[in-house]
C-alpha cells in the first residue's frame, strides 16, 4: 500500500466543510477546501446560518474533530410555555421548566467555522478562494480520491436531485426569523420568574396556532455573550407579517418586541430591554426552507463520484434546529469510516455511508 496521502477536495467553507476538512487533515489526508469567499468575508460579510446549538451527544461527536473552545453560549435546560388563542381569549395550555441533564452550547456558526478553518490551515490544509462551477468540479474530482460538496442549500446542491422517497414536504413548514441582541444582565434573579435556573435556561414559547419562539444564551463571533432569538411561524401565521417588517438590526429588535408584546406579554418587560447589534449588520436572517433530502451521491460529467454533506444533502425544517448537529454527525461518521477504508472510494461506498448516516441520524430529522 502506498504511503502517499489520499487527496480530498471539499467545496464550501461553512460549518460542514470546515468540520470535514479539519477532521480529515487530523486523520492524515491531504485536503483542499474551496470557497467563493475569502476567510474575512466568510466571517464578517454573511449572516449566521443558525445558532448552531449542540446538545449533549453532538458535542461528543464534535470533540472527535476539535477541542471545546467556548465557555459562553452554554445553557443547561429549557423553560417551556404553551398557549392558545390571543388577547383576552389567550389560554395557557401547559408550562414546565426542566434541566437537560447535559450541556447545550449555542455559538455563532461563523465563529465555529472560522475557528475550524484556522486550525485546518495550521495543520497543513490548503484553502483556495475561487468559485467552483460544475465543470470545475469535474476537473477537481478527477484529481482527488474523494470530493465533498458542502455548499449548503444553494450552490452546487442542484447536482444532487431531490430524493422523492425521503422528502416528505414540497413547501416550507415554517417561516424563520433569526436575530441576535446585546446581552441582558445574566443575574439569575432577572430570569427567575421564568426559570428555576435563571439565565442558564433557554425559553421556548409555543403558540399552538401560530408558531414557536426560542430565546437563549449565545456566543456572538465578535461581541461575546449575547442573546439569540429564533421565531418559527407556521404557514399562514400573522407572525409572518411581523417577520417581514425586518430590514436591519433595529427593525429586528422592534419585531421581536412586538411579537412578545402581542402574544407573550408576560415576557415583554425583559424582551424590551434588548438592544440591537448595530455592530453586526448581518446579525439577523429571514427565510423559509422546505425540508428536503437529496440523493447525496452524484457523478460529474466525466463520471467521477462526488458526495454532498450538510445542508447540501439534507435541508432540515428550521423548527428542528438540527442542521448544524446533522452536519457534524455526518462528517464524523464519514471520517470514522474513511480511517478504516483503505480501498478506492467509489460511488457505491459513498452511497453506503450516506445510508448509514440516514439510518443513524438524518431520518429522524
Amino acid at each position: 500500500m502506498s504511503n502517499t496521502k489520499r487527496k480530498v477536495a471539499i467545496i464550501g467553507a461553512g460549518l460542514a466543510g470546515t468540520t470535514a476538512g479539519l477532521g480529515l487533515v487530523n486523520a492524515g489526508f491531504d485536503v483542499i477546501i474551496y470557497s467563493d469567499r475569502d476567510r474575512a468575508s466568510l466571517r464578517n460579510d454573511v449572516p449566521p446560518t443558525g445558532t448552531a446549538v449542540y446538545f449533549g451527544k453532538s458535542l461528543e461527536y464534535d470533540a472527535e474533530v476539535v477541542e471545546d473552545l467556548y465557555d459562553i453560549g452554554t445553557s443547561t435546560g429549557m423553560s417551556v410555555r404553551i398557549f392558545s388563542g390571543t388577547g383576552e381569549t389567550r389560554t395557557p395550555v401547559i408550562e414546565f421548566d426542566s434541566a437537560f441533564n447535559y450541556r447545550a452550547q449555542a455559538v455563532d456558526t461563523r465563529l465555529r467555522a472560522d475557528d475550524r478553518l484556522g486550525r485546518f490551515l495550521a495543520r497543513g490544509g490548503k484553502f483556495v478562494v475561487r468559485a467552483v462551477t460544475p465543470e470545475d468540479l469535474d476537473a477537481i474530482a478527477a484529481d482527488a480520491d474523494l470530493t465533498l460538496v458542502a455548499t449548503g442549500k444553494g450552490g452546487l446542491s442542484a447536482l444532487f436531485p431531490v430524493d422523492p422517497d425521503r422528502t416528505v414536504y414540497a413547501k416550507p413548514q415554517r417561516h424563520l426569523l433569526l436575530a441576535t441582541f446585546k446581552e441582558l444582565d445574566r443575574a439569575d434573579h432577572q430570569f427567575a420568574y421564568r426559570s428555576s435556573d435563571g439565565a442558564r435556561h433557554n425559553w421556548f414559547n409555543i403558540h399552538v396556532d401560530f408558531g414557536e419562539t426560542f430565546f437563549g444564551p449565545y456566543l456572538h463571533k465578535d461581541l461575546g455573550a449575547t442573546r439569540a432569538f429564533i421565531g418559527f411561524a407556521k404557514p399562514g401565521s400573522p407572525w409572518i407579517d411581523i417577520f417581514n417588517t425586518v430590514t436591519d438590526t433595529q427593525s429586528a429588535r422592534d419585531a421581536v418586541v412586538k411579537l412578545f408584546a402581542t402574544y407573550f406579554p408576560e415576557d415583554v418587560e425583559l424582551i424590551n430591554q434588548l438592544e440591537p447589534l448595530r455592530e453586526d449588520p448581518y446579525s439577523w436572517l429571514l427565510g423559509a426552507v422546505p425540508p428536503t433530502v437529496r440523493r447525496a451521491v452524484a457523478r460529474t460529467k466525466s463520471g467521477h463520484a462526488v458526495a454532498a454533506i450538510g445542508d447540501a444533502a439534507v435541508s432540515l425544517d428550521p423548527l428542528g434546529g438540527q442542521g448544524a448537529q446533522n452536519a457534524i454527525i455526518q462528517s464524523v461518521l464519514l471520517i470514522r469510516a474513511l480511517k478504516e477504508h483503505k480501498d478506492k472510494i467509489t460511488y457505491e461506498w459513498l452511497q453506503d455511508q450516506f445510508n448509514t448516516h440516514w439510518g443513524h441520524r438524518a431520518e429522524a430529522r
